[in-house]
């Protein structure tokens, strides 16, 4: 399942194959109604491993329109673009480049074990190396990045193990960070953004939740 906006469910169908000719469909779906919508496929020329790429699936309060977003494989031609898709819009998939808001090696430098998350109108995902947020407005489909907290990426302290994954914390940008201590212990953070700054709540095993600026 690629996400969820207003009850619609976006479904993304793949196979194991990696060619031109591999299986890649997206599906938007209402199951009140019973309605479905296949959305056309993207383009294998724009990226040979497009099953491999990140799917998300937006909502813009402002416009009231639905997109389908792809951060592209690094076997993109491109790797200063993304792909988008309006549901309703005959012109179908669009490459966005942006490079005067964005880093140029942007649209292959996804962390893939972060994942891809919308909120509040704009879709976000963690750079390869976890350092920053790449952000897509939904509204004008302008590209930009921002810092994480080195907290975040670099833990204090002896670290057997650690995860990042982006997330929804009411409506902002979270993202929650797994860190297990050689010891075995491991402690769960939610850091979230707000307009000024970045907060965290931290947590383990029978752990009350705290926060901190």
């Amino acid at each position: 399942m690629v996400g969820t906006c207003n009850g619609l469910i976006c479904l993304h169908e793949q196979d194991a194959g990696l060619g031109a000719g591999s299986l890649s469909a997206i599906t938007v779906a209402n199951p009140v109604t019973g309605e479905t919508q296949a959305l056309p496929t993207l383009p294998a020329a724009w990226d040979p491993l497009r099953r491999l790429g990140l799917y998300a699936f937006g909502y813009h309060p402002t416009t009231g329109q639905y997109k389908v977003v792809h951060v592209p494989s690094r076997r993109a031609p491109r790797q200063d673009a993304v792909h988008v898709l309006t549901l309703g819009d005959p012109a179908a998939w669009r490459e966005v480049v942006d490079l005067s808001r964005a880093p140029a090696a942007m649209g292959g430098s996804y962390n893939p074990c972060c994942g891809i998350v919308s909120v509040d109108g704009s879709v976000y995902w963690l750079a390869s190396c976890a350092e920053r947020v790449m952000a897509l407005d939904l509204e004008d489909e302008s590209l930009a990045s921002f810092h994480v907290p080195p907290t975040v990426v670099r833990p204090v302290g002896p670290v057997a193990k650690a995860s990042w994954k982006l997330t929804s914390v009411h409506s902002r940008l979270g993202v929650t960070v797994a860190i297990t201590s050689p010891a075995g212990t491991t402690v769960v953070e939610v850091w979230f953004w707000t307009a000024a700054k970045a907060e965290s709540r931290r947590g383990g095993a029978g752990a009350t939740a705290s926060s901190r600026a």
